[in-house]
């Protein structure tokens, strides 16, 4: 166990502050190179929230309290800034009286915020004045008046039956407009939590989402559990994260008993960090591209109907299907004299449906997609977001033909399809990533 060392901090810093925010500015203090302490006078945040963006590009990274009332007689708001290329925090403490449990709010400035300070309320009963909505959030709207953070609550607190209104989503209008609940229980392991969409066809126009349907009181049983315990329950705090969240917790406990980890042990946490955070970003996105993007068994190398001697060949996906049907539409247009559309297309399955069907992998000289928002439906009421995949459609009917087998049928002639949009690739089906609700 080594010496806990104070880092001196500049008496400039401290008397600059004092001089732009006078007396509200207590103190100025680091027991870490990486963390500097300031306490101010009362709970009013703002000046100092105001100076340290203002003057300094300053950004409010958290906000959470803490119940001093045992020690301080106060409890406290912890406001943690950090600046861009500075491995240094500075954590603003603000006290917030025990007879008045009010603190102003910055939701309304830094919408950033205000999930935090509305936990905040729920978890401590402090209220943050001034909060553009300061519904329920962390306990839902039938809770009883408890608060669960605060240290006189009991762990073994049994709360009675739940009672009154639940929580009221916005009612959404419009012609053509649908609300679209998923949730709270997903598949999976993922914990619960209910999205309530307004949607007009594709475009999402409205999300509300409401969280927190499950309590384990994890930070309570953290006050009462011995050490070599409590490093178990920071492992389940949330299954993906296991190892960020036990190391997080050893931090902890090495930072107050100014521990020095082992270089090897260090080492091996930062693997252990690496692999878990990869493992996560891997699995997000590619389930990300199961849902919305092409779905290929062996990422698209196929072997079935690929002649070769010896049986070794496999067949890839073109690099650029786009460029490749349009030099066969060039080479084809000039030997025979003819203005030919190009579909390259292979078989490919979709997210929770069994089979295959065709799909346009490349286009040339012909529509891919034609959007028909304007247009009379058949009993005329206007379309307002349909698009039709004309180059999917067209591929899933050649695809038909031209077989999965031994059909030896590699290409259709298509004729009598018209189409007065304009020609496009393949490419045009693939959604703008800031329209889609997946990237």
């Amino acid at each position: 166990m080594g010496q806990r060392r104070q880092v001196v901090i500049p008496k400039a810093v401290f008397e600059a502050l004092r001089q732009k925010l006078g007396p509200q500015v207590q103190s100025v203090r680091a027991d870490r190179e990486d963390e500097v302490y300031v306490l101010i006078s009362d709970s009013d945040i703002r000046p100092i929230t105001a100076h340290l963006r203002g003057e300094f590009g300053a950004r409010l990274v958290t906000v959470f309290a803490e119940d001093r009332r045992s020690v301080e007689g106060v409890f406290f708001n912890y406001y943690v800034f950090e600046q861009k290329g500075s491995a240094q925090y500075l954590i603003v403490q603000a006290p917030v009286r025990s007879d008045t449990l009010e603190f102003p709010s910055l939701s309304a400035e830094l919408p950033a915020v205000n999930w935090q300070e509305r936990e905040i309320q729920d978890w401590f009963g402090l209220k943050a004045v001034g909060h553009p909505n300061p519904r329920r959030v962390a306990l839902h709207d039938n809770w009883p008046d408890v608060y669960p953070l605060r240290k006189d609550f009991p762990l073994q607190t049994v709360l009675p039956p739940f009672e009154g209104e639940r929580h009221i989503y916005r009612p959404a209008f419009g012609e053509g407009v649908l609300q679209v609940p998923v949730g709270p229980v997903h598949a999976g392991t993922i914990e619960p939590g209910h999205f309530n969409f307004a949607v007009a066809g594709e475009p999402i126009l409205y999300l509300q989402l409401r969280m927190f349907y499950t309590h384990k009181g994890t930070e309570k049983l953290f006050e009462k559990l011995p050490i070599h315990k409590a490093v178990f329950l920071a492992e389940s705090i949330s299954g993906d994260s296991s190892f960020s969240h036990g190391t997080a917790f050893c931090q902890a406990i090495e930072r107050a008993a100014s521990m020095e980890v082992p270089l090897r042990g260090l080492v091996m946490r930062t693997i252990l960090l690496e692999l878990e955070r990869i493992c996560n970003h891997v699995g997000d996105i590619g389930a990300i591209a199961n849902d919305v993007g092409f779905v290929m068994a062996n990422a698209g190398v196929d072997q079935s109907n690929v002649g070769s001697e010896d049986g070794e060949h496999v067949l890839l996906l073109p690099r650029d299907p786009d460029a490749s049907a349009a030099a066969l539409k060039t080479q084809l247009d000039r030997e025979f004299g003819v203005n030919l559309g190009i579909l390259i297309n292979d078989s490919f399955g979709r997210a929770w449906r069994n089979g295959v069907v065709g799909v346009a992998l490349g286009a040339a000289g012909i529509p891919a997609l034609r959007d028909m928002a304007g247009t009379p439906d058949l009993f005329g009421r206007e379309m307002r977001v349909t698009e039709v995949a004309v180059a999917d459609e067209i591929a899933a009917a050649a695809s038909l033909l031209m077989g999965q087998a031994a059909e030896g049928q590699p290409a259709v002639h298509l004729r009598g399809y018209f189409c007065d949009a304009p020609a496009a690739p393949a490419s045009a089906l693939l959604r703008a990533k800031a329209l889609d609700l997946f990237r």
